[in-house]
């Protein structure tokens, strides 16, 4: 072959295609993955939000049922107080299993500008001292900032402390014609909150199964905000801008309309918040928890959707990925599915790559296999017509002349011989290429297989009438060689330049020693002064079944297989092989080998 073939129309075609759908398909990744992205975002935001409004209705649920627990008692007299409130209690932790939640209770009177304290004690009231401890419900005012009025029913209404020490219940005892206020005073256990009541509410909703994709802090609403509980390092709390979630706890619902029409708080007496009536709900229903509790009140102007906020909740829920935000997790998440499928397009790309070279390989081999097969065809046709014609002149007694007997006899020997060349060479190529191919390396003179070299090309050169000049610089010079296989690569080596002599009538062989000691190498160099060798052709040139272009222009008889196995042998003996060629003015073959030390292994 001349060259190498033109990529086929139809790998043109597919090739073209894949430049063009490639882009086309990563451009629709791209956005698909953008929109996947979103609706990702769009549903862990709402599970989320979900999960929130289950944290603040199972938080409420407990909490409230304490306050009612402790409301509901009738304004008795202190005799008869005691029995009522351990009762009610009794039945609050009864359905309950956070009873703890309670720490103690005290009741408070006061009386023509006297307090007095008691503390429940079982089933009695035990006085106590007013001490430091009483400063919470001293601070207390109808109007005091660290408090937070909440109205349940149409009871009276109770007292939250803002940082959720505790709640007071006034206990109106004018009513029944004593000149003197009673209190409740019901202290809650923080420590048991943080560390039982908040954490099964957390695990239950927001990180279900041990799972730890947020991180949740639940903060008081006091200045500054106190830290209840937090999953941060160091309990710290999660920035109210960095949440991905706010929701209220324990929020009183917003004030209904005025029974006239008026803004929503008129006609009422201190415009109180009371937990009954409906409302719009975030999820597509009205209504107020079991509770009475406002669970997801109305977003503020400026909060993100699903966001709550009251400024009248006792706490707040912060929710943050812990990739740092919502947003920031679905990114991450977003790259990595790009960088996956990229590198599943990238991948098919490669696949497509390979198959498509694999399949101009295949091509390309097919038709040097049909050129090896036609050019095998053709070495074999002529000697066996020429051995045909001999046979028949002999057998039918047309030669009977001892001198043309003996030339037919020579005639018959340079056929045969290049027949065994050709079958050698195939059975060669054959062996290199299953991996049975072995040498087996002895010390040989340098001289002695260019003698056999020249030897076999003989009949060749007799018959194209040239010469070989061998010039050795060196005669006594060994290599470490399997003889027959180095002698049959130089052959195909002199062979080759006889065949491509053009007008020459000689062939120069040069033997030399190049450098020294260790590395110390024996040249040979085959030189014709015929037609030279294409620059296109010599990348190509000792590819199997390949042949120039010259060769397939002039019809000059071979298989392309000579120069391929020549370069094997030389390669397996630790040596090179290098050409060196002008067009028209001839080509020179050089063959470097390493000379043969006392010191080599046998192989």
């Amino acid at each position: 072959m001349a060259s190498r073939k033109r990529l086929r129309p139809h790998i043109i075609f597919v090739a073209a295609i894949l430049l063009v759908s490639v882009p086309l398909l990563a451009f629709l990744q791209y956005r698909w993955l953008g929109q996947l992205s979103e609706q990702e975002h769009h549903r862990i935001q709402m599970n989320l939000q979900i999960a929130a409004f289950h944290f603040a209705r199972l938080f409420n649920e407990e909490v409230v049922a304490l306050f009612r627990a402790v409301r509901e008692v009738p304004s008795l007299s202190r005799d008869e107080l005691p029995l009522d409130l351990t009762m009610r209690l009794e039945e609050w932790q009864a359905r309950t299993v956070y009873g703890p939640l309670l720490d103690s209770v005290q009741y408070i009177r006061r009386a023509l500008g006297v307090d007095s304290l008691w503390t429940l004690d079982g089933m009695r009231l035990r006085e106590a001292g007013i001490g430091s401890d009483t400063a919470l419900w001293m601070s207390w005012d109808d109007g005091a900032s660290g408090w937070l009025r909440i109205t349940m029913g149409r009871g009276e209404p109770l007292f939250v402390r803002r940082d959720l020490q505790g709640f007071l219940v006034p206990l109106d005892e004018r009513e029944r014609g004593r000149d003197s206020e009673g209190f409740l005073f019901a202290w809650i256990n923080r420590a048991y909150l943080r560390e039982t009541l908040i954490p099964d509410a957390v695990g239950t909703t927001l990180n279900p199964g041990g799972t730890a994709d947020f991180d949740v802090c639940v903060v008081t609403r006091t200045v500054p905000p106190e830290v209840l509980y937090s999953t941060l390092p160091g309990g710290d709390s999660i920035p109210p801008d960095h949440a991905d979630v706010h929701a209220g706890l324990l929020v009183p619902p917003p004030r209904p309309p005025s029974p006239d029409g008026g803004p929503p708080g008129e006609g009422m007496a201190g415009g109180e918040r009371r937990f009954e009536g409906w409302r719009p709900f975030p999820f597509g229903r009205e209504r107020l928890d079991s509770t009475g509790m406002d669970l997801m009140a109305r977003r503020p102007e400026g909060e993100r959707e699903g966001n709550v906020q009251r400024a009248d909740a006792v706490c707040e829920l912060r929710v943050r990925h812990r990739a740092g935000s919502l947003d920031a997790a679905v990114r991450q998440t977003r790259l990595r599915n790009l960088a996956i499928s990229s590198g599943i397009l990238v991948l098919m790309l490669v696949a497509l790559a390979i198959l498509l070279v694999s399949s101009q390989r295949s091509l390309r081999l097919a038709e040097q296999q049909i050129a090896f097969v036609a050019g095998v065809s053709h070495e074999l046709r002529t000697p066996l017509a020429v051995l045909q014609s001999v046979g028949e002149n002999l057998a039918d007694g047309v030669v009977t002349n001892a001198a043309r007997i003996k030339s037919y006899g020579d005639l018959v020997r340079t056929e045969v011989q290049r027949l065994t060349v050709v079958a050698e060479n195939a059975l060669a190529y054959a062996g290199i290429h299953s991996g049975r191919q072995q040498y087996s390396l002895s010390p040989v003179p340098v001289s002695e297989v260019i003698t056999k070299a020249v030897s076999g090309c003989h009949a060749m050169m007799m018959e194209a009438g040239i010469q070989a000049r061998v010039e050795e610089q060196d005669p006594g010079v060994r290599v470490s060689a399997d003889a027959g296989a180095l002698v049959s690569a130089l052959q195909n080596i002199v062979s080759n330049a006889v065949k491509y002599r053009g007008d020459s009538q000689q062939i120069d062989i040069t033997v030399r020693k190049t450098g020294q000691r260790e590395g110390a190498a024996v040249l040979i160099s085959v030189t014709d002064h015929g037609l030279g060798i294409d620059s296109r052709d010599i990348p190509h040139l000792f590819e199997p079944f390949y042949r120039g272009r010259a060769a397939q222009e002039l019809q000059i008889r071979g298989n392309g297989l000579g120069l391929n196995l020549a370069q094997h042998v030389v390669h397996a003996h630790g040596g090179s092989i290098t050409v060196h060629s002008t067009p028209g003015q001839g080509s020179t073959f050089i063959v470097l080998l390493p000379i043969y030390s006392p010191t080599d292994p046998p192989t």
